[in-house]
């Protein structure tokens, strides 16, 4: 553990414990009182989940405090740490032992490493202070809100999601109740998993403190292949080769583009550059250091949503935002059609105008459907991962017509990106016999509803 040991973030033992002692407190006491708590870390996600899904009343329990690795055995392939350290520096620590997180959990804030350690005017080494490391966490994505998220990279097809990778997890339920469940190995449950229910559960069931998380050997060599082609075509050839044994990690379409990425043993990584043909961007080995180049940036800007696309979304939703300002405030320019006196940027902005007036904003959505399921009847840009099963959307289509056509493919929408004034439930109506099951489980962890549930609207 030497990056993040030198760096002063070795977890006390003792410190977390007294900790969990106050938060414990601090929800028994919001549950006698009748309140209710919104659980949150560094609040990496607000902008992408919608920050503004919030009980008007409740009161925010920073999560942050619990810092620090707490085990980690590279001969093991596990690691525990405080569900407030920052995950870029787990995994920075992890990548000195030739190791990674291999469903590639996004990462929403900056890639900030850790403070090391000085030297005083004598030459003696400085260790880091106590302030220097709680400012350098500003803004860093954090293991627990990662784990809440559940969200996984572009490896989830081939590596697994991200629930499958957490082997342990100490947790705090409604009642205040302090629970460790799991271990360090993933065959090692009796009776309910509860560590991989807590995965994907965005703070509505409990409060995360500790996680051990399952890691695995770096690749020993990498390649990305690019290839010209259609949606339809693109979707064929990646479900074509998800029945075949290829070491495929990663997949992705976008305007006419297809890009794969291979990860394993040399000899097997070439064989499959040789067989699959398409335009070789990339062939690496990342134990010999070698520079990733623009492949690795892309995969990475995709598991990061950064990516193009992504920035593309964030300038439309903007866009979006300051216009519907001005028509709330009752100074958008009368609507007139378009003419040879008016610029090209004055039509854009009437047509926004008009297509808001309507209700119409450009949403960002999460698609998680069939991966044979043909290119869909919507308008707007896509981006498809995970050979077809997701599928990000751009569009200015009502969010009725979109879930109506997950639906009659057996699919699921999620919208991103929405405005503050955009009352869209984030999630899909949920079947009612899941969102029974759904309101047993919520009351056996939470009876007395403490914990805030509006990131889930429309799933309970």
């Amino acid at each position: 553990m030497t990056l993040l040991r030198d760096a002063g973030l070795v977890a006390d033992r003792a410190a977390l414990d007294d900790l969990y002692t106050g938060w414990s407190r601090t929800i028994r006491q919001a549950a006698a009182e009748g309140r209710r708590l919104r659980l949150r870390g560094r609040g990496t996600k607000d902008s992408l989940l919608g920050g503004h899904r919030a009980t008007p009343d409740a009161r925010v329990l920073d999560a942050t405090a619990a810092l620090g690795l707490i085990d980690y055995q590279p001969s093991e392939l596990f690691v525990t740490v405080a569900a407030g350290t920052p995950l870029v520096w787990v995994e920075a620590e992890l990548a000195r032992h030739g190791q990674a997180l291999a469903f590639e959990p996004p990462r929403l804030g900056p890639l900030t490493l850790p403070p090391q350690p000085g030297q005083l005017d004598d030459g003696t080494p400085r260790p880091v202070r106590v302030h220097e490391w709680h400012a350098a966490t500003a803004g860093l994505d954090t293991v627990g809100g990662t784990v809440a998220m559940g969200w996984s990279g572009p490896a989830r097809p081939h590596s697994g999601p991200l629930r499958d990778h957490v082997l342990g997890m100490t947790w705090i339920n409604g009642r205040g109740q302090l629970l460790r469940s799991g271990g360090t190995v993933i065959k090692n449950v009796a009776g309910y998993d509860l560590s991989r229910l807590m995965a994907g559960s965005m703070g509505a069931l409990g409060l995360i403190c500790e996680v051990t998380l399952k890691v695995m050997p770096l690749p020993a060599a990498t390649a990305t292949l690019r290839f010209d082609i259609n949606q339809d075509q693109a979707l064929a050839a990646m479900n074509r080769w998800a029945g075949q044994p290829w070491p495929i990690t990663g997949t992705a379409w976008f305007d006419g583009t297809l890009a794969i990425r291979l990860a394993g043993a040399r000899p097997v990584v070439r064989h499959a550059v040789q067989h699959l043909g398409g335009e070789l961007l990339e062939l690496g080995h990342p134990g010999e250091g070698i520079d990733p180049g623009t492949a690795h940036d892309f995969w990475m800007g995709l598991r990061d949503v950064r990516d193009g696309f992504f920035a593309q979304a964030h300038a439309v939703s903007q866009f979006d935002a300051a216009v519907l300002k001005r028509i709330h405030q009752g100074t958008a320019r009368p609507e007139a059609s378009p003419d040879e006196t008016v610029s090209a940027q004055q039509q854009d902005y009437l047509a926004a105008v008009h297509r808001l007036e309507k209700g119409r904003h450009h949403r960002l959505w999460r698609l998680s459907l069939p991966s044979t399921t043909p290119a869909l009847p919507l308008p707007g840009n896509t981006l498809i991962e995970w050979q077809g099963a997701l599928r990000w959307l751009l569009s200015d289509e009502l969010p009725a017509r979109v879930r109506e056509v997950l639906r009659s493919v057996g699919g699921h929408a999620q919208v991103l990106h929405t405005q503050s004034q955009d009352s869209t439930p984030a999630h899909d109506a949920t079947d009612p016999a899941v969102a029974t099951i759904h309101r047993r489980i919520k009351q056996a962890c939470d009876p007395h509803d403490v914990f805030d549930t509006a990131r889930w609207t429309g799933a309970w």
